[in-house]
């Protein structure tokens, strides 16, 4: 959250700097964040909260011994990986540390790196690495149209959020996010562009 907050800030003071308006309106909305803020500091020190960062038991612990694991697993098979959708029956059969005993039906290492290299092996990293270098550049080459500023900065901040969190989580293997990819890589290329253009 906090890394969606920040480049939304930065992206809107590159937007208004670059029109010449006021920027008070983000000083604003960073008032009103540090407010939100200021009203979960009670909450920080909840079971919950204390666990997040407990790597010795509990989410931290499986996911650094699922980490683990699905590294070993894409060193064995570096140049093909596993196969599609074979992650949860070579993880569980070969690959399930001891430690992690809790969790024993994960289909995939909750990282997107891992996931495309023990699936795919390097050449499906390969091909991830430039799926999503291409989608966010062409976002970035957006980013000039002023018709289409706002939306390609949008789709930037949702772009490095989505790359973000798919390093601790699923970010693109599921039906309904491979929707949001395949829309984040389109839409700019349907707004309307300048009469310059």
């Amino acid at each position: 959250m906090p890394t969606q907050l920040g480049l939304l800030w930065l992206g809107g003071w590159y937007l208004l700097s670059r029109r010449g308006e006021s920027r008070r309106v983000l000083w604003w909305l960073a008032a009103v964040a540090v407010a939100i803020f200021i009203t979960l500091l009670p909450f920080l020190g909840t079971e919950r909260f204390q666990r997040l960062l407990d790597f010795e038991e509990g989410t931290g612990f499986v996911r650094l011994q699922l980490w683990q694991s699905s590294f070993q697993m894409a060193l064995d098979h570096p140049w093909f990986g596993v196969g599609p959708d074979n992650f949860l029956y070579a993880y569980r059969s070969l690959y399930l540390l001891p430690a992690a005993w809790q969790e024993p039906n994960l289909n995939h290492p909750h990282n997107w790196l891992l996931d495309w290299w023990t699936r795919l092996g390097v050449p499906g990293l390969f091909f991830a690495i430039s799926w999503f270098g291409l989608i966010s550049l062409r976002q970035w080459q957006h980013l000039r149209n002023n018709h289409q500023a706002v939306l390609a900065l949008g789709l930037l901040a949702a772009t490095a959020a989505a790359l973000a969190h798919g390093l601790i989580d699923a970010s693109y293997a599921l039906p309904d996010l491979i929707v949001v990819w395949v829309l984040m890589s389109y839409l700019p290329e349907c707004a309307p562009r300048s009469s310059s253009a």
